[in-house]
């Protein structure tokens, strides 16, 4: 964690996506969250592995549940996403669904971005 309070963007896309099947009242497995996210099982496997260390989630009888941690970051993700896709969807006129998947691509690009950017200032 580079400033305190901040994860990196992977984390808040997890505690989103976990936040967001126990929405749907769904068994939080990892399983589940390798097909909502399109990636390979193995990598979830070692994400939970690493945001348990971290205090984001826990892992009981193969189900995950957020700690106060990661429901607190998954809250302020979900809610910035939601507010951001409902402008959108009322300054253009679109599908809700279609700002939603927009909209999570974008944020998790823009993250990524400015995650490689504050590393290049440390560096130079």
């Amino acid at each position: 964690m580079a400033v305190p309070g901040e994860h990196h963007p992977a984390f808040e896309e997890y505690c989103e996506t976990i936040f967001e099947l126990r929405e749907d009242d769904l068994d939080v497995i990892q399983a589940r969250i390798a097909d909502r996210l399109r990636v390979s099982r193995p990598s979830v496997s070692e994400m939970i592995k690493r945001m348990s260390d971290e205090s984001l989630i826990e892992v009981a009888g193969g189900k995950i549940t957020l700690t106060v941690t990661g429901e607190e970051l998954a809250v302020r993700v979900v809610r910035r996403h939601r507010i951001g896709g409902r402008r959108c969807v009322a300054a253009h006129r679109c599908a809700a669904s279609a700002v939603h998947a927009l909209g999570r691509f974008a944020i998790h690009h823009v993250r990524r971005r400015e995650a490689h950017l504050r590393g290049a200032a440390r560096h130079a």
